[in-house]
Order: C-alpha cells, then sequence, then structure tokens
C-alpha cells in the first residue's frame, strides 16, 4: 500500500467516525432516541457492515463486473421495461387519485 492510499483510508475511516459521532449525538442531544436506542443502531450498523464485508462484498463484486462486461444485457432491459412501466403506471394512478380526491374537497 502506497503512502498516499494509506492517508486517503485514516481520513476516510475518520470521516466516518466523525459521521458516526455526530448523527449519534444530535439524536440524544434532540431527544428523538435514548442511549438504548442509539446504542442498539450502532450495533446493527456494525453488524450489517461485518455481514457485508463479509459474505456480500464477493457476489455483488462478481455481478457488477458481469454487468460491466455486458453479460445481462438482454435479461435486464426486459426487467428494467417491466418495472418501468410498474412505475408509471403507479405514478399515473396516484396523480389521477390525487386529483379526484383534491376536486371533491
Amino acid at each position: 500500500m502506497s503512502r498516499q492510499s494509506i492517508i486517503a483510508l485514516v481520513a476516510l475511516c475518520l470521516l466516518t467516525l466523525l459521521i458516526v459521532c455526530t448523527v449519534s449525538l444530535s439524536q440524544l442531544y434532540d431527544g428523538d432516541a435514548d442511549i438504548g436506542e442509539i446504542i442498539f443502531g450502532l450495533g446493527l450498523g456494525v453488524w450489517f457492515a461485518v455481514i457485508m464485508q463479509l459474505l456480500v462484498k464477493d457476489t455483488l463484486k462478481k455481478h457488477v463486473y458481469k454487468l460491466y462486461d455486458g453479460l445481462y444485457i438482454n435479461k435486464y432491459k426486459y426487467l428494467l421495461t417491466i418495472f418501468t412501466v410498474m412505475v408509471v403506471s403507479f405514478e399515473i394512478l396516484m396523480l389521477v387519485t390525487f386529483l379526484i380526491v383534491d376536486s371533491s374537497f
């Protein structure tokens, strides 16, 4: 590892720690959560990060490399088309519902 990458890694770790502490303390200070909820959330976050690092990272990396190589183009074109149609249909339905409710009041 070069000196520059070590400095970048240390800076990233410090920034992450700063963000975690800031969010945790702001939740405690504002009264949004008590100390038990904050500790539970921090533990859950650490657990999730470890599981993702140990179990999911390699599989996800292989999948992303296959996407970059274009191995799934036709399969994902079909799924993306279906998903887009579903989302647009849902948005139109929500708009019509809003207009009906808005006009009745």
